[in-house]
């Protein structure tokens, strides 16, 4: 009698398999951490190039410290994104999660829909050269606008353009860790 055996061994198969698991928890913490900052880099370039005309006039008289809308630098600062893992899903959390104040659901346009927010408040400017004019506090002067004269004033909408970035660049990046994870588990 003629016999032929093939022996199989299932446990190196169950032990690399075991490891599957992990390195996908691991890749999907990867994946978000690089989704975190591209949309902090988003949000943070929106609000240096999305200026008004008093942001600008406030940057040449010393006020603000930087371009477009970074004045102190507390909207520019309080953004930051964060992880959370767990067994079964890992998320990504960005946006405004540092030292919130509420100036920034107003400027971020949130709870507005049309992209633009009722400025009550006006810049006095000199007669002289047109810049705008400080108080003794370094603050801006200011002129409270007669009612129904408001100005509507553009929203920054950094949230919304961090999301449609993260969207655009999300085919190729699931692409990437993919191959990262096939990689990593065949040499697992």
């Amino acid at each position: 009698m003629v016999q032929l055996s093939v022996r199989v061994d299932v446990k190196k198969l169950l032990d690399r398999l075991d490891k599957v698991p992990g390195i996908v928890k691991e890749e999907s913490e990867a994946l978000a951490e690089e989704l975190g900052e591209i949309a902090v880099k988003s949000m943070r370039t929106t609000i240096r190039k999305s200026g008004t005309e008093f942001s600008e006039a406030a940057r040449r008289v010393g006020l603000n410290k930087g371009p477009g809308r970074y004045r102190t630098g507390a909207m520019y600062n309080s953004i930051d994104y964060r992880v959370e893992s767990g067994l079964k899903s890992t998320r990504l959390a960005f946006g405004y999660l540092k030292d919130t104040q509420d100036y920034f659901d107003i400027q971020e346009g949130y709870e507005n829909p049309k992209g633009t927010f009722k400025n009550i408040w006006r810049g006095i400017y000199s007669r002289k050269d047109g810049s705008l004019l400080l108080r003794k506090d370094g603050g801006p002067r200011l002129r409270r606008r007669k009612r129904g004269s408001q100005a509507n004033v553009k929203t920054i909408q950094g949230l919304r353009r961090a999301l449609l970035e993260i969207e655009s660049d999300l085919p190729k990046l699931l692409k990437k860790y993919r191959t990262r994870v096939t990689k990593r588990s065949n040499r697992a």
